[in-house]
């Protein structure tokens, strides 16, 4: 499994831990709706990943976020493509690449189209 999977894994896992965490009186309630809770799982994922207020944890220089991309099994046009999609821009960067890279194994551990 590449370092990015794991990656993508442990923050998953901690969503669901707090999801859990937060329903600990009623756990059915957070699998009553399957849908609803890949949906809710997703993204918190997502916005641990992007740190608080959408300001990113501190990330690998950038010769090891190019490694972990490499690493990633995504070629490197489908990720620029993804990211300049999701960032709104002309050009992406080896941080949006890294994060976009992320997002789409969290959505392929989910089974997320």
């Amino acid at each position: 499994m590449s370092e990015l999977k794991e990656k993508a894994a442990r923050l998953l896992l901690k969503s669901a831990r707090e999801m859990a965490d937060e329903n600990e009186r009623d756990l059915s309630a957070v699998f009553d709706y399957r849908s609803g809770f890949i949906d809710d799982l997703r993204m918190r994922a997502v916005n641990t990943l992007e740190g608080v207020a959408c300001m990113p944890s501190t990330p690998p220089d950038n010769d090891e976020m190019e490694r972990l991309i490499a690493d990633s099994g995504f070629s490197l046009d489908l990720l620029d493509k993804r990211a300049r999609e999701i960032y709104d821009c002309g050009y992406s960067t080896t941080y949006q690449r890294y994060q976009t890279a992320i997002v789409m194994l969290i959505d392929d551990l989910l089974g997320v189209d």
